[in-house]
């Protein structure tokens, strides 16, 4: 999804050596509390809607 702008230099890769294989399923752990902080219900909506567009594409089922 990315490889171009990489190639470009307009994004860089970070934990390249914690990347995970195609398939294989990723979780959001997170304590459950009545009012989450603010960067961890923005990352949550993030991973949610990241997750809603990649099964849209066809990349993840």
């Amino acid at each position: 999804m990315v490889a171009r702008a990489i190639a470009r230099g307009e994004l860089k890769p970070i934990l390249e050596s914690h990347t995970a294989r195609a398939g294989l399923p990723i979780a959001v752990v997170y304590p459950q509390k009545r009012y989450l902080s603010a960067k961890v219900g923005a990352f949550v909506e993030f991973m949610a809607e990241l997750t809603t567009a990649l099964k849209r594409v066809g990349v993840v089922d």
